[in-house]
């Protein structure tokens, strides 16, 4: 039986008998002289009912080819006949009855003239009953007229979609009208992260329906039988879960559930995204704040964090389930999920759950002090976002401190919590007195100066660092573009003991109130400016919270010589410099500017001497230390000028110069002579005359 094209046609098969080598019959009798025996008689009835058993259709069809008197015997018989006006389209819920009908008999001749005898058969019949159900199964819960048996009917649950523990899932209350469920499949996929930032299932383009984790078969055998099923997968991810529903025409209703499973994350923090007061000074760290004593505001976004779960998507919106499947006829992508049965219960639903990093929420507790332990309440549970003000009825003090809490929570109760301590300062650090101690000769860096500072103090946070830099009073711009940083150590209590501290200080830190700052001479000048600049140390003393005072400090004046004798020996003492020196040069003549002599040496020695000079003549000395590279282009430093007379006795030598290059006496007007590098200074002694020249 086939339909095209609105011609239905059948053929039928019947297996027809005669004579006595079929049935064990005994001789023909004499007295007969022909018989023939079998089908003689065949039909095809169509019926088309519909699911209220209304005849949509009915038509009988005859046979041909045999008759009473030809009967078909010891061969099979084929009925092959057609309906050509077959117009009816079948619909969910109708029956296609086709009943074939044959009846057998025969003849018979006997010998008294009477003529055919002919025999009455039997009539058998076979009925093919063919149901049409293009509906899937459905869940009792779907309609109001029908009524769940159990009130634990559930399309698919899962036990805790949110789980380290073992997956329990289970389902009940399938049913399907015309043809009745006959089996379930369950499938299990491990959702992938997606391009666009969601989980998807693991489609490839070479594998459009990829082979599941698991997949189980359940026969059904009760009307909304129930199932359950337990899955312990090998590793954390967000699973999930297809269950096929299949009835006997081989419908199917398709049920999507997901599930987070993870025993082994935690939530940690980062570090590069900190915990802080958004209202703290950024300079003190973000540790201090310097105003608005009663309102404090904090921030940890992306702090904390549950790595797994950020990675992997674990909380992104689950993309929609793409149709697939084809049986090579009119189904194609039947495997499908519409929106009643996609999974939109429970905690991870298809939907984005709201996470910065894995984290669902916080809670954030507040106290004024430092040493609390855990808080056992939290005024602000639940917190949604990364940030807080915090509103106080009462003004911190300087030196007082407000602690806050946060507990950072991801999708499975995981937790960190962390706390941020604030301090509260705002006054400025004080200092009694500073002084410049010149060419100390720090063993850590050549050519050094320092700073003696008394009374560094701040009670309530202490004095931490010092930034200094030294700026070109000719331009105004800071030499070098350099700032140079000073960190006053933390002292511990022996220290303290011994000599003043800021002590008991918030933070627990000590500092000690003395402090002696060295510096390099070097950092003062550029070489190329050597014989033209001056320049004023700037120094900012900062406490713990940020807050500053600044100090001004110059000049570097530099030095010497002696006298030896009718022949003058000039000597000065050579300090190392921070650039190359190639040797000096010298211009020595009398007073009235008539030059007696000039000469430049390209080594590096600390004497001249001087022949023929005159008695009572008053003679001038003009010394430059060269520098650089280039012995036809060398750099000179200022010169040093002094002027002496011959002695009538031979002179005293004078030992008790400066050192090139050294810093000289500390001068109100806080200014750096460029001498700060190894510039020679003389001082010439003669009996009744002392001149210190400069310039």
């Amino acid at each position: 039986m086939r339909l095209i094209l609105g011609v239905m046609c059948f053929v039928g098969l019947v297996s027809a008998w005669s004579g006595p080598s079929t049935l064990n019959l005994p001789d023909k009798p004499g007295y007969i002289i022909q018989y023939d025996l079998g089908i003689t008689e065949a039909d095809v009835k169509v019926v088309v009912t519909n699911s209220e058993n209304q005849q949509k259709f009915i038509k009988t069809l005859s046979c041909t080819g045999i008759s009473r008197d030809s009967p078909v015997n010891e061969k099979l018989y084929r009925c092959d006949t057609r309906i050509d006006d077959f117009n009816i389209r079948f619909d969910s819920g109708d029956t296609y009855s086709v009943t074939f009908r044959v009846e057998n008999g025969g003849y018979r001749i006997v010998n008294n003239g009477i003529g055919k005898q002919y025999y009455l058969g039997r009539t058998s019949e076979r009925r093919i009953d063919l149901k049409f159900d293009t509906e899937t199964p459905y869940h009792c819960s779907e309609k109001s007229s029908v009524s769940c048996i159990s009130s634990s009917s559930t399309m698919m649950t899962i036990q805790n979609d949110v789980t380290k523990s073992p997956i329990q899932i289970s389902w009940r209350g399938w049913k399907d009208q015309l043809s009745k469920v006959a089996r379930y499949a369950l499938e299990v996929f491990k959702l992938e992260k997606g391009g666009d930032g969601t989980s998807k299932k693991p489609y490839t383009d070479l594998i459009p329906n990829p082979v599941p984790l698991i997949i189980t078969e359940f026969l059904e055998t009760t009307e909304e039988g129930g199932h359950s099923f337990t899955y312990e997968p090998d590793q954390p991810g967000v699973y999930s879960w297809i269950l096929e529903i299949n009835d006997r025409a081989n419908n199917s209703a398709y049920v999507r559930r997901f599930v987070i499973y993870d025993p082994i994350s935690k939530v940690t923090s980062d570090k590069s995204n900190p915990f802080y007061a958004t209202s703290g000074n950024s300079i003190a760290n973000y540790e201090w704040q310097n105003s608005n004593p009663k309102t404090f505001s904090f921030s940890w976004k992306n702090h904390f964090l549950n790595k797994i779960h950020e990675d992997g998507n674990f909380l992104a919106r689950i993309r929609l389930f793409p149709d697939s499947l084809s049986d090579g006829g009119d189904r194609n992508g039947y495997k499908s999920i519409p929106a009643k049965y996609d999974d939109t219960e429970g905690t991870r639903s298809r939907d984005a759950i709201p996470n910065e990093r894995g984290i669902i929420k916080y809670d954030v507790a507040y106290n004024i002090g430092k040493n609390q332990s855990s808080p056992s309440t939290y005024q602000y549970p639940n917190h949604g976002s990364t940030s807080i003000e915090i509103s106080e009825n009462q003004d911190l003090q300087d030196g007082n401190s407000f602690s806050v809490w946060v507990k950072a929570y991801d999708i499975l109760g995981n937790t960190k919590e962390e706390r941020f301590v604030l301090h509260y300062d705002s006054s400025k650090p004080a200092v009694s007195s500073a002084e410049l101690r010149k060419n100390v000769g720090d063993d850590k860096m050549n050519f050094t100066s320092s700073v003696h500072i008394l009374g560094a103090s701040d009670p309530h946070s202490g004095v931490k660092r010092i930034k200094y830099r030294f700026r070109a009073q000719s331009t105004k711009t800071v030499v070098g573009d350099k700032e140079y940083e000073y960190l006053n150590p933390s002292r511990d209590g022996s220290y303290c003991n011994r000599n003043p501290c800021d002590s008991n200080l918030p933070t627990g830190e000590s500092f000690g109130k003395t402090i002696d700052l060295p510096f390099s001479n070097c950092y003062a000048m550029n070489v190329s400016d050597v014989s033209i600049e001056t320049v004023t140390m700037e120094m900012d003393v900062y406490n713990s919270a940020g807050l500053f005072i600044s100090r001004n400090f110059g000049p570097m004046k530099i030095r010497i010589a002696e006298q030896i004798g009718q022949t003058l020996k000039i000597m000065w003492d050579q300090a190392p410099s921070c650039y190359n020196i190639q040797g000096f040069e010298f211009i020595y003549s009398k007073a009235e500017d008539k030059v007696v002599k000039s000469e430049m040496f390209h080594e590096v020695q600390n004497w001249v001497i001087l022949n023929d000079v005159e008695e009572n003549t008053e003679y001038q000395l003009r010394l430059h230390t060269l520098y650089g590279n280039d012995p036809n282009n060398p750099i000179r430093s200022v010169a040093s000028n002094f002027t002496f007379l011959i002695p009538e006795q031979p002179p005293t030598e004078n030992k008790g110069g400066q050192i090139a290059g050294g810093v000289s006496d500390f001068l109100d007007e806080a200014a750096i002579h460029p001498s700060t590098h190894p510039v020679p200074r003389c001082y010439v002694y003669v009996p009744g005359i002392y001149r210190n020249y400069s310039e």
